[in-house]
């Protein structure tokens, strides 16, 4: 177990859930040296790995592709607006919907809450 001094007091950390009010330390990007890629859910995205990973692997000489070399090929090719889009991507619904919000809000320069907000878009009096 890990010790942490608090205020000179040294106590044990406590194993298990985190409370909503405890800080979570957030790793910088720049320190990771593994990434892993999830694709246990989404057989097309595996299916898809695979195939290309086979397709540059079918000659008769070097050394074995690895999906790392993909990687790094196809990232030097991302542009802005690449970015832009897979950030759009990661958005839930309700993100969405708050993005257009806090957009709505700042072009008609406006203060409504959310729910003014939403009231006036579906048109609800």
């Amino acid at each position: 177990m890990e010790m942490v001094n608090v205020i000179g007091i040294e106590t044990k950390k406590k194993r298990g859930r985190k409370r909503k009010d405890e800080v979570k330390e957030k790793k910088e990007i720049k320190d990771q040296n593994k990434f892993i890629i999830d694709v246990n859910r989404n057989l097309e995205e595996k299916e898809m790995i695979l195939n290309v990973l086979r397709q540059a692997n079918e000659k008769d000489f070097g050394r074995e592709i690895q999906l790392k070399d993909i990687l790094i090929l196809l990232l030097s090719k991302l542009n802005v607006k690449d970015i832009e889009k897979l950030q759009e991507n990661c958005l839930t619904d309700r993100e969405r919907i708050k993005k257009a919000h806090i957009e709505f809000n700042k072009k008609n320069n406006t203060e409504l809450s959310f729910d003014e907000f939403l009231i006036k878009r579906l048109g609800i009096s």
